[in-house]
């Protein structure tokens, strides 16, 4: 008797189960499964981001960036860099970010700003991130406001904080402010 499984629906399983146990803490089965893994999806980048992004869910950020040092030729620069400075981000390195974030002419400038901004907020260097939010073209979405509301919290203008809302109830009446 045979399974025939969907090569996306396994790598996904895969991944999964890739991030219970790495978050169990049982590193080697994790490695194991990574060794045997590795070559069996090497043409397939998407299956290799996945393992990557499993070990990022996890909070195993060391392991990421392990894992994304063997897998950069075959995910590529961009997404090979872009997964680092996420999670150079997640591990409070920020000045390690900013220089990826510098080092990249090419990244788009919306996802430059996005990473930057996130740097920001782990430094709690609000002033920066109101003249970055103020500087970007509009939008209503809830994770600028979120963001927005965290850094004028952040740099003492509470009054503010109640007009920002005020502003975004008619846009989001689903949400609770």
């Amino acid at each position: 008797m045979s399974l025939a499984v969907d090569p996306g629906q396994r790598a996904e399983a895969v991944a999964d189960f890739d991030e219970v146990l790495l978050s169990m803490g049982r590193d080697d089965d994790a490695a194991a499964m990574w060794a045997f893994e590795l070559p069996q999806a090497s043409p397939d980048a998407t299956a290799l981001e996945l393992l990557v992004d499993s070990a990022v869910k996890a909070g195993r950020y060391t392991i990421a960036l392990n894992r994304l040092e063997s897998v950069s030729p075959i995910l590529g620069r961009e997404k090979s860099l872009f997964w680092e400075i996420r999670c150079r981000i997640a591990q409070f390195s920020t000045v390690k970010a900013f220089s990826l974030i510098e080092s990249d002419p090419t990244m788009p400038g919306a996802i430059a700003e996005n990473l930057t901004i996130r740097c920001l907020m782990i430094e709690s260097r609000f002033k920066e991130i109101l003249s970055h939010l103020s500087a970007q073209k509009g939008g209503r979405s809830i994770e600028l406001l979120r963001i927005r509301a965290q850094a004028l919290i952040g740099s003492g203008q509470f009054n503010r904080v109640e007009q920002e809302l005020n502003t975004h109830r008619e846009f989001y009446p689903e949400h609770d402010w």
